[in-house]
Parts: structure tokens; sequence; C-alpha cells
């Protein structure tokens, strides 16, 4: 059963949807770095060409790059394209819960928030905290995904793939606050 509430989205809410928020930041940024790092150009090069693009583009052509340069190793490019669709998907579902007064999960059907009512001295939203809950765990999933494919690419491919994957990709973690939420720890 989720826990639903109706009124004022209040600290607690707006802290779930702050981590959400950050979680799903912390994917796009990944993916900016995860295109750099197949091209291969340095962190900076990468932010200072394409750190302006919208998210869907940078998850769009890391897809391409995944299939171009990793064409003869297939699993691992299987891989990097099914993380590439479930994070652009988590962070296309971010949006519709933060950049709208209302949002209706099409995925799974739930109600996570209600337009704000209008004609009532207050504004009020139904607000379903179980439903964000779930995308922030899956995002704190995703982001552990990404790091096990890059080191993982790193190991495989080498040379293509600059050196110190795996401690810019915890830096990167660390300093964004992409940490997984406790609850998806083992």
């Amino acid at each position: 059963m989720s826990e639903q509430t109706t009124g004022f989205v209040d600290h607690a809410d707006a802290a779930l949807i702050g981590n959400l928020v950050v979680q799903t930041s912390t994917l796009e940024r990944l993916a900016l770095v995860s295109f750099g790092r197949l091209l291969p150009v340095p962190l900076a090069t990468t932010n200072a060409v394409f750190g302006g693009e919208q998210a869907s583009w940078v998850f769009d052509k890391l897809k391409i790059l995944a299939t171009l340069r990793l064409a003869d190793r297939d699993d691992l490019c299987q891989r990097w394209l099914a993380w590439v669709s479930s994070a652009k998907a988590i962070t296309e579902r971010r949006n519709r819960i933060v950049h709208s007064l209302w949002a209706h999960d099409t995925e799974t059907a739930q109600m996570v928030g209600s337009r704000l009512r209008r004609n009532r001295p207050s504004e009020t939203v139904e607000f379903d905290r179980s439903a964000v809950a779930a995308l922030i765990a899956e995002a704190g999933r995703l982001l552990m995904v990404c790091v096990m494919l890059q080191v993982d690419t790193q190991r495989r491919v080498g040379a293509q793939i600059t050196e110190g994957l795996a401690d810019s990709l915890a830096d990167e973690l660390r300093t964004s606050g992409g940490q997984p939420p406790a609850s998806s720890r083992p």
C-alpha cells in the first residue's frame, strides 16, 4: 500500500523530491562522463564541448557512441544500451514529476501527484511518497550499474578508454552527491 498524502507538500516530500533530483542529475552527469570516456577525450574537453547539451541528447548520442565503439564486444555494448535506456527513462519520469504541477506516472499507472486544486484557499496536492522513493532506489541502482560498466569497459577495452576511470567516477559520485539511498545498499 502506498503512502499517500493530501495537503501541502511538506518538508519530507520536498526532501524526497530533492533526493530524486540529485540521484537522477547524477545519472545525467555520469552519462556525459561516459560519453567523453568512450570518445575518448579528457573530461574537461567533454564538459566544454558537450556540457550544455540536453540530457536526452547526451543519452541518445551515448547509445550511438557505445554501438560504434563497442561493436566488437556485443555483450558489453548491449549492457551499455540497456543502461542508457533505463537511465533516460528514469530521468524522463523525474521530469514528469518535477516539472509539472501534477504527475501521473504512465509506466506504473500510479498517481505521483495531482494538479494543484484551484478555488481553494490554499494549494493542495496529492503526493505518493512510495512511488517517488521507488524511483530514487532505481536511480541509485543505475548509478552503481554505470560504475560497474565503466570499470568493465576499462578492463576489456583498455587503451581506448582513458586511465583512472574508476577513480574519476567515484569522485564524480562523491562531489555530486550521487550516493545510492540507504535502502538500496546491500
